[in-house]
């Protein structure tokens, strides 16, 4: 897995949501394999699920 993949998910996991409209921020698919970009760059798409809350 990349660094900066680790980094996002570990920085979303630490931080505590200040907005005040977004409830809870949940990586919903792990971490897939990257996939190799035309330029040869390896991407990974990371998906997250952002609920509303008050």
């Amino acid at each position: 897995m990349g660094a900066d993949v680790e980094a996002i998910i570990d920085y979303i996991q630490r931080n505590v949501i200040s907005n005040p409209c977004v409830g809870q921020i949940t990586n919903m698919g792990g971490v897939p394999s990257p996939v190799q970009t035309t330029e040869g760059l390896l991407v990974w798409h990371l998906q997250f699920a952002c609920l509303y809350g008050e």
